[in-house]
């Protein structure tokens, strides 16, 4: 609502693209009879046109779109085929849902489609009682392009991105998406290519957990809006702490793996002169390390290697070294000597960095 008041804008004369399970046209959120019968008749007839007065360029919300996959099709089975036709009618809800919160109407307690106005007072408690509440850009129109069955997995989702550009929208928005997303698969380089257009696209981050380095694709494509929710009110960032004799270290757990607690020795690998800490880019750095916290610092091998030797040299613990800007917090405290045999020790609380990760 603030929004509204203080820029005065809704939406109006932009079309968003909506990637995702379809859309019920019929609802009232979209300027549909949200009835059961307007539902079950849409239903009948989901393959053949839509009804123009509620999907096409006459109707209220929902100005186009297109269905490339039909109800059974899930990318999960290997014998599915897309079955496309010209209705993109939702069977799962899910894109009904995005589709409302990006450019929803609103529908009054009585079941209407709400009109506006749209300003700083919609959402008062004295001017209106919603069943659902507008969307975000409720004067935009809406394109609905299904890449979803009535369940499952999707791997035709460029393909919806590239109908999209070609009908000339403006916004592209995705509730979708693949872990451990790079700028390479075809859902990321067609993103890319919009973006390239002058689209807006925004794709959510992912929900494949509260780990670390785990945003999906496309939303990982340069210029994508990665969208997602968290909550502030808690540090619950997947993390570590290392128990220094200087004071905690919080540290990065990216494994959400089980965190060994105790007391360990701490080898510091070092470089042949002994002057600085090495990087321990190679098995023969590591020596036998056998239930130690081993040392590194940040360089130029990858961050999975020292893991990987660390582990084959029988550490407990693999520690790297911040030494630049970048996506790893920095190691920070003081390591200290027993003064009777002057080996080091340290109360430690990490996490094994292990060779898959």
């Amino acid at each position: 609502p603030q929004a509204w008041q203080y820029t005065g804008f809704t939406g109006t004369g932009v079309k968003i693209a909506i990637i995702d399970t379809g859309i019920d046209y019929t609802h009232a959120d979209f300027g549909g009879p949200g009835t059961v019968a307007a539902w079950n008749a849409a239903k009948a007839t989901s393959t053949a046109a839509a009804d123009s007065s509620l999907f096409g360029p006459a109707a209220p919300k929902v100005k186009g779109g297109y269905d490339f996959v039909g109800d059974a099709y899930n990318a999960n089975d290997p014998n599915s085929v897309p079955h496309p036709d010209a209705n993109p009618l939702d069977c799962n809800g899910h894109g009904t849902h995005t589709a409302g919160t990006a450019a929803g109407l609103g529908v009054l307690a009585d079941g209407t489609t709400f009109h506006g106005p749209y300003n700083g007072s919609t959402l008062s408690p004295t001017s209106h009682s919603w069943n659902v509440g507008p969307g975000v850009a409720p004067g935009a129109d809406i394109y609905a392009y299904r890449v979803f069955g009535c369940a499952g997995s999707s791997n035709i989702v460029d393909l919806a991105i590239d109908r999209a550009v070609a009908d000339g929208v403006n916004v592209i928005s995705m509730s979708l998406g693949s872990p451990f997303g790079g700028i390479d698969d075809p859902t990321s380089e067609a993103s890319q290519n919009a973006f390239n257009d002058g689209i807006t696209v925004v794709a959510s981050a992912g929900n494949d957990g509260g780990g670390a380095y785990m945003v999906g694709s496309p939303s990982t494509a340069n210029g994508v809006l990665s969208v997602a929710a968290m909550d502030g009110s808690s540090p619950t960032y997947p993390g570590a702490t290392l128990n220094l004799a200087g004071g905690p270290v919080k540290t990065i757990d990216a494994n959400g793996a089980t965190i060994p607690a105790g007391l360990f020795k701490v080898k510091v690998l070092t470089n042949a002169a002994g002057t600085a800490v090495a990087l321990g880019c190679s098995q023969s750095d590591y020596g036998d390390s056998t239930g130690m916290v081993v040392v590194t610092k940040r360089g130029n091998c990858a961050r999975v290697a020292r893991a990987v030797y660390g582990q084959k040299a029988g550490a407990a613990v693999v520690v790297m070294i911040n030494t630049s800007q970048g996506s790893y917090p920095p190691f920070e405290g003081q390591i200290t000597s027993n003064p009777d045999t002057g080996e080091q020790y340290t109360a430690v609380s990490y996490t094994h960095l292990r060779a898959h990760e």
